[in-house]
């Protein structure tokens, strides 16, 4: 494996390993032993962390765009929600069984980005992924009866809020564009990390001072972690929570965001499995000093703990192999030392034209072109090469398979049969044009929206396409117009054809979603070259159209 990556792996590791459960015993001391109100302590911590973070980067050129941006609110309220939601969890829990069950975020991360980023997972993660399900359900299963029900609402809601906050920063396009192009990444990736932590505690704030101000004045008490201005005054806790967001939250969240870019979120999340061991070993180092309790760690906890741990590692361990097999096909596919920037540009056109074709969908692309996916990503993020063999062969199959077909309907398109046309001038067999436009087509459209007249159209094709054989082929010209060249077929079975055509076309469907039943029309023109002996294809054509917009006007 590059040396780079492996540094990458040993930051997040180090993350996980030190900085995170830091930070989990520096919360249970503030919390337990100076009795630090946990809104006041988050508020402080992350109002401290993103006040170095801007002082040490100073001012950029990106500043605006950060505060504007929709990802960076995102990013704060999703962890704004995730925290709350954590109270919450952490309420009902102990500290260690609290810490096993956020690791339900690892199995979620998976399945979204299986789902929306087409990251397919392998089967040694699927086995990983089996042992922390395993150690969940035995921390759950030791729960008292009356409280499951909470505890599985509470960290499934805190999985999807901790994902959508990792998905967002992986994804975060200042963050990313600092990464890639900054000629001072540290500074500038620190600068997007403190306004977005700036935002985060802009929120907080917001959302507790009001609450504080209703209790401290009405002398209602809306809930026991909502703080009392008395609470912010507290300059013990305040100084304590300063340095935890100072030492502790700004090293965790950046190197948070450079594994989330660099490792992809499952893969960082999985690598969290080993945080409930690290929290105790850190627990039991620490003890003389914090003066925490190590009783509440059980042998329930130690089993599912192991289970979850060894799911966390099967998972890192098999991102690992899979990389070195990444690395040998890389190699065997792709020219890293290529200077011809024209091959780099076509390997990456085709591709990213394909994916386009095929709704984004890189297995369907993988099949077509005969690439492994992970040569597909390269191509894609680092505009590389592919080697002269591949790439002649992806561009055989993008002329003939990919730029020759309609990308809505999946049929031949005009560029398809503008080829026909010349080729069919070349030979010698007779051939008949049938010129088809749909009736009715425009209601639909205009009735219920582009999607459904995009699915009507698709109806429409498919049926059409089931009339193709070695003698006939269909295209779609564009909007509601196809057309049928059959070559070698005789009048009688022309006109049958037609009339075929016309009753599958006319036939009801049904629109998916709305669940409402339509039907288009169709009006015919046919051209049959024995009749026109002297004209050449593109002239049938012509004369296929003028008889289809005959019969339109006839209705």
């Amino acid at each position: 494996m590059h040396s780079r990556n492996l540094v990458d792996w040993f930051l997040a590791f180090f993350n996980v390993f030190v900085v995170w459960s830091a930070g989990s015993i520096l919360a249970s001391y503030s919390s337990q032993v100076l009795q630090i109100n946990p809104v006041v302590y988050v508020c402080t911590m992350f109002l401290s962390c993103s006040s170095a973070l801007l002082l040490y980067a100073g001012p950029g050129k990106n500043s605006l765009n950060v505060l504007r941006s929709a990802q960076t609110w995102g990013y704060g309220i999703a962890l704004i929600f995730g925290f709350i939601i954590g109270f919450g969890l952490f309420s009902q829990v102990t500290p260690v069984e609290g810490e096993l069950l956020q690791m339900f975020t690892a199995i979620v991360s998976v399945f979204i980005g299986w789902l929306f980023y087409n990251r397919v997972p392998n089967k040694l993660q699927l086995v990983g992924l089996g042992f922390i399900l395993s150690g969940i359900v035995w921390v759950c299963k030791n729960l008292p009866l009356d409280k499951i029900a909470v505890v599985v609402f509470l960290f499934l809601t805190l999985a999807i809020f901790q994902c959508l906050r990792s998905f967002i920063g992986e994804s975060h396009k200042q963050f990313n564009y600092v990464l890639k192009y900054s000629q001072t990444p540290i500074r500038d990736q620190l600068r997007v990390i403190g306004y977005i932590m700036f935002t985060l505690s802009m929120l907080f704030l917001l959302v507790t001072l009001p609450l504080a101000y209703v209790q401290s004045f009405s002398g209602v008490r809306i809930h026991h972690t909502i703080p009392v201005l008395s609470d912010f005054l507290y300059f013990k806790g305040i100084f304590v929570a300063t340095l935890v967001g100072v030492l502790v939250i700004l090293p965790a969240r950046f190197l948070e965001f450079n594994s989330l870019v660099k490792l992809k979120t499952e893969n960082y999340l999985a690598l969290g499995a080993v945080g409930p061991f690290a929290t105790m070993f850190w627990q039991r180092a620490t003890q003389s000093f914090t003066g925490l309790d190590l009783k509440e760690f059980t042998v329930d906890d130690v089993i599912a703990a192991c289970l979850i741990t060894a799911g966390g590692l099967i998972i890192v361990v098999s991102k690992i192999l899979f990389k070195i097999k990444d690395k040998d096909l890389l190699n065997e596919y792709v020219d890293f030392i290529s200077e011809d920037e024209e091959s780099k540009h076509e390997s990456h056109d085709i591709i990213l034209n394909t994916l386009k074709f095929y709704n984004s969908n890189k297995k369907k692309v993988s099949e077509k072109l005969k690439l492994p996916i992970v040569v597909i990503n390269d191509i894609l993020q680092n505009n590389r090469a592919l080697y002269a063999r591949y790439l002649k062969e992806i561009t055989r199959i993008y002329k003939n398979d990919i730029l020759t077909k309609d990308s809505l309907t999946k049929i031949n398109n005009r560029l398809s049969l503008d080829k026909d046309l010349i080729r069919l001038d070349r030979e010698s067999y007779d051939y008949s044009i049938i010129y088809m436009d749909l009736n009715k087509f425009k209601e639909i459209n205009d009735t219920f929206g582009h999607e459904f007249g995009d699915q009507a159209l698709k109806v429409v094709a498919d049926r059409i396409a089931k009339f193709e054989d070695k003698n006939t082929k269909a295209y779609r010209l564009g909007g509601d117009e196809f057309v049928i060249i059959a070559k070698r077929v005789k009048s009688k079975e022309l006109y049958s054809l037609v009339d075929s055509l016309k009753q599958e076309i006319i036939h009801p469907f049904l629109l998916d979603k709305i669940d409402v039943v339509v039907n288009v029309g169709v009006s015919i023109g046919i051209a049959i070259s024995i009749e026109h002996k002297e004209k050449r294809a593109s002239e049938l054509l012509s004369i296929a159209d003028s008889g289809m917009y005959e019969q339109k006007h006839a209705r």
